[in-house]
C-alpha cells in the first residue's frame, strides 16, 4: 500500500500494484472488505479486468476476502500486490445413466483387482526390476532359467514407442487411436533396445566391456527362448539412433561415447580372459539404474523424432506410417554430412516449432504439449512475446506545486503508471516525514515494552515448568515406591498362595489316606470274619474228631463190641498228624488274634499263611 489517506473522512486510497508494474489507486470505503476491494479493481484496472482470477496479497500474505481495510496495518511506502492465477477444472462427477444398471458391488472389486494386478505386472516386468532379480540371483549365466523365461516377458511389455512420463502410444495419436498402433519393425526395435539396455548396464554393473561377439553368443542363446533379437537388429538399430547405441571399432572411439550403448567390434589385444578386462572399475547400481531410464528417455526421443521428420519430409497421409527400410535410407542419408552438421540443421528444420497463441482448454493445452519433446524427453513450445505496451498516465493532482513545475520545465507532461506512487510518496513536505519518524520511534519504544514483557513471561513460565516438574519427578519417585511395595506384596502374596496349596495338597492325601485305611479296616474285618468262621469250622471238625476217638476208647470196654461200619480214612490219622493239625489251629488262631490287634499287612499275610498251612493239613486225608 503506497498511500492510504481520508477522503471525506470515509474512504481510503489504496495503491494496487501488478507483477509487470502496472499500478492505481483505488478509493474505498474505509469500512469495506477486500471482496469489496477486488470489485472495484475489476471496474477500474485493466489487468484485474482481464484476469478472471486474482490474488492480493499485502507483505508477503495473502489478503482474506473478509478482512477489512481499516483493520489492515498500513505505513508508507507499502502497496497491495496483484496476483493473477488459474483455476484448477475440478473433474465433474459423471451423472449416471438410469438406462444402464449400476455395477454391481462384486464387478467393482474385480475392476479394482484388475488394476492392482495391471500395476503389479507392470511392475515386474520393469526393466530396472528385472535386473535387481538378475543380479541377486545365483544362476552364474546371466539370461538361463527363469531370467530367460523372464527376459521375454520383459521384452514384450516394452515393446511400444510410448511418450516418456506419460506412457501413452505415440503411433496411436497419429493413427487417431488409443491402444497400441506401432508396426511390428518400431515394436521389434524397442525389444532389441531393451535387450541392449539390459545386457549393457548388466556388463557396466560387473565392470567389464559390451563386446560384439559376447553379444553375438548370448543372442544366439536366446533364440530358443521365445526372443526375437537378432544380431542384424541391433545393426539395424546403431544406425536408427547412432547417439544411443554405438557400434566402436577401437578403444579411442568408444570414449567419445560415454552416455550411450556402446559395442565395441573388434578383439582385446591383452592377455585377460575372452570377456573381461582386468583394471576396469565397477559402476555403482544406482548409477546404473538411473542410466537405464536416461538412454530409454533418449532413444525414444530420438526415434520418434526420426519417424515425425521422415513423415513430414514424405508429406505422410495422417494414418499412413513408415517402413524400416525408408527409416534406414533417412538415417543413412543424414549420416552422410560431415561432423553431423547438416544432418542435425535437416533434423531440426523439420520439426516445426511450435508458435500457436490461440487460448486452449486445459486438457488440449496438456495433449498439445505431449505432441512435441525434445531429444531428452523435455517439453518443447515457443511463443513470440511481444513489448509490453506502455500505460500512461496524467499527472497527479496529489503532487506538489514544486515537482509539477520542475516537471513542465523539462517537458514532461505524462508519467508511466507505475511511476506516480513513486512520486506521491516523494512528494511529502519536512513535517510528514518527521511524523512519520516519529511514530516509527513509538513503534520501536512500544516494540521493545512488549518484547521486555515477553522475556518475563517467558521466564516466569520457565520457573513454573520448572516447579511442575521437580512435582512430577517426586510423584513418579512416589508412585515408583508404591510399585515396589506393591510387587513385595504380590510376591509375598504369591508364596502364601504356593504355601496355601501345598497344605491344600497334604489335607487331601491325609484324607486320602484316611479313606484308604478305611477301606484296608473293612476289608481286614471281612477277612477275620471269614478266618473266624473257618476256625470254627474246624473247630467243630476237631471237636468231632476228638469225640470219635473217646468212643473207640470207650467201646473197648464193652463187652459186646459194638459192630458198626469201617472207616478207613480214620485208620491213617495217628497221633503225630492229628498233634501237628492242633498245632497248626493254635499257629492260626494266633495270627488271626494277632492280625486283629497289629491290622498290618505283615500280620494278615502270616494270618494267611498259617490258614493255608491248616487247609492243607485239614484237606490231607
Amino acid at each position: 500500500m503506497a498511500e492510504e489517506s481520508r477522503c471525506g473522512g470515509n474512504t481510503v486510497a489504496i495503491c494496487v500494484r501488478t507483477l509487470s508494474g502496472e499500478s492505481t489507486i483505488v478509493q474505498v470505503p474505509s469500512n469495506g472488505t477486500i471482496h469489496e476491494l477486488k470489485v472495484a479493481l475489476k471496474s477500474s484496472f485493466a489487468p484485474a479486468s482481464s484476469s478472471p482470477n486474482f490474488n492480493l496479497f499485502f507483505q508477503g500474505s495473502k489478503m482474506s476476502l473478509k478482512s477489512r481495510v481499516d483493520t489492515t496495518a498500513v505505513n508508507g511506502g507499502d502497496f497491495l500486490v496483484l496476483v493473477p492465477f488459474v483455476k484448477k477444472e475440478r473433474p465433474q462427477t459423471p451423472k449416471p445413466d438410469l438406462s444402464e444398471p449400476p455395477l454391481t458391488p462384486s464387478f467393482s472389486r474385480a475392476e479394482n483387482h484388475s488394476v492392482g494386478v495391471k500395476r503389479k505386472r507392470d511392475q515386474d516386468t520393469c526393466p530396472v526390476e528385472f535386473l535387481k532379480g538378475v543380479l541377486e540371483s545365483d544362476c552364474r549365466d546371466e539370461f538361463e532359467g527363469q531370467n530367460k523365461e523372464k527376459l521375454a516377458e520383459v521384452l514384450k511389455s516394452r515393446n511400444c514407442l510410448s511418450s516418456p512420463g506419460f506412457g501413452k502410444c505415440l503411433m496411436s495419436r497419429e493413427t487417431s487411436g488409443y491402444s497400441c498402433s506401432c508396426p511390428d519393425w518400431v515394436k521389434l526395435s524397442m525389444e532389441t533396445f531393451t535387450f541392449l539396455n539390459l545386457f549393457s548396464s548388466l556388463i557396466e554393473s560387473l565392470g567389464e566391456k559390451l563386446y560384439f561377439n559376447r553379444l553375438e553368443d548370448s543372442l544366439a542363446r536366446l533364440a530358443t527362448s521365445g526372443v526375437r533379437v537378432g544380431i542384424e537388429d541391433v545393426k539395424n538399430l546403431s544406425i536408427l539412433c547412432p547417439k544411443v547405441v554405438k557400434v566402436v571399432t577401437d578403444e579411442f572411439e568408444a570414449a567419445n561415447y560415454e552416455n550411450a550403448i556402446v559395442i565395441a567390434d573388434f578383439l582385446e589385444t591383452d592377455g585377460g580372459e575372452k570377456y573381461e578386462k582386468q583394471g576396469l572399475k565397477k559402476t555403482p547400481l544406482s548409477k546404473v539404474f538411473t542410466s537405464i531410464k536416461k538412454r530409454e528417455t533418449s532413444f525414444k526421443a530420438a526415434l520418434w523424432e526420426s519417424i515425425k521428420s521422415l513423415t513430414l519430409k514424405n508429406r505422410c497421409k495422417r494414418g499412413e506410417t513408415v517402413s524400416l527400410e525408408d527409416m534406414l535410407i533417412f538415417a543413412r542419408e543424414s549420416a552422410r554430412v560431415d561432423d553431423g552438421q547438416t544432418g542435425k540443421d535437416s533434423f531440426r528444420s523439420s520439426r516445426k516449432s511450435c508458435r500457436g497463441t490461440n487460448s486452449l482448454l486445459p486438457l488440449e493445452m496438456v495433449e498439445h504439449l505431449r505432441n512435441g519433446f525434445g531429444s531428452k524427453g523435455q517439453i518443447v513450445h515457443v511463443e513470440d512475446i511481444n513489448a509490453r505496451k506502455a500505460v500512461y498516465v496524467e499527472i497527479p493532482d496529489e503532487l506538489s506545486e514544486i515537482t509539477k513545475s520542475a516537471l513542465k520545465r523539462i517537458g514532461i507532461n505524462t508519467l508511466y503508471s507505475h511511476q506516480v506512487p513513486y512520486l506521491v510518496m516523494s512528494s511529502f513536505t519536512q513535517d510528514e516525514l518527521t511524523r512519520l519518524r516519529e511514530q516509527v520511534n513509538d513503534l520501536q519504544t512500544k516494540l521493545s515494552e512488549k518484547e521486555e514483557i515477553l522475556k518475563s513471561v517467558e521466564v516466569s513460565k520457565k520457573n513454573q515448568v520448572n516447579e511442575i516438574q521437580g512435582k512430577l519427578d517426586e510423584t513418579r519417585r512416589l508412585v515408583a515406591e508404591k510399585e515396589t511395595l506393591i510387587k513385595s506384596m504380590q510376591l509375598q502374596l504369591s508364596d502364601t498362595k504356593i504355601k496355601l496349596a501345598d497344605r491344600q495338597a497334604a489335607l487331601e492325601k491325609t484324607q486320602w489316606e484316611a479313606k484308604t485305611t478305611g477301606t484296608k479296616a473293612i476289608k481286614l474285618q471281612e477277612q477275620l470274619d471269614a478266618v473266624e468262621g473257618e476256625i470254627t469250622s474246624f473247630t467243630r471238625v476237631f471237636e468231632t474228631l476228638a469225640k470219635t476217638e473217646s468212643k473207640k476208647h470207650d467201646m473197648d470196654y464193652d463187652a459186646t463190641p459194638y459192630q458198626f461200619d469201617h472207616l478207613p480214612y480214620l485208620d491213617d490219622v495217628d497221633e503225630t498228624e492229628l498233634r501237628k493239625m492242633e498245632d497248626a489251629r493254635l499257629a492260626y488262631v494266633a495270627a488271626v488274634t494277632a492280625a486283629k490287634e497289629r491290622e498290618d499287612e505283615e500280620s494278615l499275610a502270616m494270618a494267611a499263611k498259617a490258614r493255608a498251612y491248616l487247609q492243607s493239613l485239614a484237606f490231607k486225608y
